[in-house]
C-alpha cells in the first residue's frame, strides 16, 4: 500500500518558489542574445573590469 499525503504551506512547496523566483530574476538579467560574454578573450574581459 502506498499513501500519497497532499498538503499545502510545506516547507519543500516555500523552497520550490523560492527556486521559481530566482530562476526567474536570472532569467531577466541574463537573457537569449548576451552571451556574448564567453566570446571574448581576456584581455576584452580585463577591459570591461578594469577600474578607471
Amino acid at each position: 500500500m502506498v499513501y500519497r499525503l497532499i498538503t499545502t504551506g510545506t516547507f519543500e512547496e516555500k523552497i520550490d518558489d523560492m527556486i521559481q523566483g530566482k530562476k526567474e530574476l536570472a532569467d531577466l538579467t541574463v537573457g537569449e542574445g548576451e552571451n556574448f560574454i564567453t566570446e571574448l578573450n581576456n584581455t576584452q574581459l580585463k577591459e570591461i573590469l578594469e577600474l578607471r
